[in-house]
């Protein structure tokens, strides 16, 4: 028997699917949700506790070409004077292409090394957790989380606090979730490397992740949604590895690498983005999955917005 209910349909019927690195994942027998089988305290200071390593990590392993997928998002997404917030926003790189674009970007994130980020980078960051519900309802235009709703070990509370913020007309972006449905992990490839528990807590789906957002507490808030998947299974990790190879044989000291962003993107980079891209788009066996959601004209008050008054979390 599973530590902890189903966090999407709250069933008790999950059993043992895999061990990741010592940690037992479960899949719900009802929904089919693989989760982490951790209780949600353990999952939440993991995450917490993530804090310099993580930094250094990124600042040796973080490459042009992820600057081009970031201003390819901020190019989607983004229009001049728009109100945007990244959630999860790290090192705010996201927030950075948003702002190039003429947005009127800030950050939500809890951790340290997004505090020294601001403060480093000059912009707005919100310290905390988006579940605080302390911003104003409906006040951007657009939300972005990227490489963040795998954290999250209640993820439909997760997906309602982001509606939240999402202004009615405004879109909801998330994408780097690792696929559980890829081919990689179907045909049993994948090594799981950048998929990890406990600081994973949510092994989505392209089924999984929709359900979340069909959700009685989320559904009424979503005019349309589409899930797709994108990324070649564990090409990201190989090249992330050679990039923080080449960084600390550079520099093996690694003080900040920030000005190697500041080129304009060429040609062969944002075709070697769209060709990783669409090897993960046909049938939904990508490595990655990503979220486009409008957000409907449901207006956000007091009546619709008491998650724990309805239960399900």
């Amino acid at each position: 028997m599973s530590v902890r209910s189903c966090p999407l349909c709250q069933e008790t019927s999950a059993r043992y699917e895999r061990n990741v690195r010592g940690v037992d994942l479960a899949r719900c027998r009802n929904c089919g949700f693989v989760f982490a089988d951790l209780p949600n305290r353990t999952i939440a200071e993991a995450n917490a506790a993530l804090g310099a390593d993580i930094l250094d990590y990124y600042e040796t392993s973080q490459a042009d070409l992820d600057q081009v997928w970031f201003a390819q998002i901020a190019a989607r997404f983004g229009r001049d004077g728009a109100r945007v917030l990244d959630v999860g926003c790290g090192n705010g790189l996201l927030v950075e292409a948003f702002r190039r674009r003429g947005c009127a970007a800030e950050g939500l994130d809890p951790s340290q090394w997004a505090r020294k980020a601001a403060v480093e980078k000059g912009f707005v960051l919100h310290e905390g957790y988006v579940e605080d519900e302390r911003l104003p309802a409906g006040g951007y235009d657009t939300v972005t989380a990227t490489s963040t709703f795998e954290h999250a070990p209640k993820p439909v509370q997760l997906a309602r606090s982001l509606l939240r913020l999402v202004r009615p007309g405004g879109i909801l972006y998330l994408c780097g979730m690792p696929n559980y449905g890829s081919w990689a992990v179907r045909i049993g490839l994948a090594t799981f490397r950048h998929n990890n528990p406990p600081w994973h807590a949510s092994f989505f789906t392209s089924r999984t992740l929709r359900a979340v957002f069909e959700h009685p507490h989320t559904r009424p808030f979503l005019d349309r949604s589409d899930i797709r998947t994108y990324g070649f299974p564990e090409l990201h990790h190989y090249y992330s590895n050679a990039i923080r190879r080449r960084n600390q044989s550079v520099d093996p000291d690694g003080p900040a690498r920030g000005k190697r962003h500041e080129a304009p993107a060429s040609a062969l980079q944002k075709l070697a983005i769209a060709a990783y891209i669409q090897l993960g788009r046909p049938l939904r066996l990508g490595d990655k999955l990503e979220v486009i959601v409008r957000r409907s004209q449901v207006p956000w008050n007091g009546s619709n917005s008491g998650i724990t008054q309805t239960g399900g979390f």
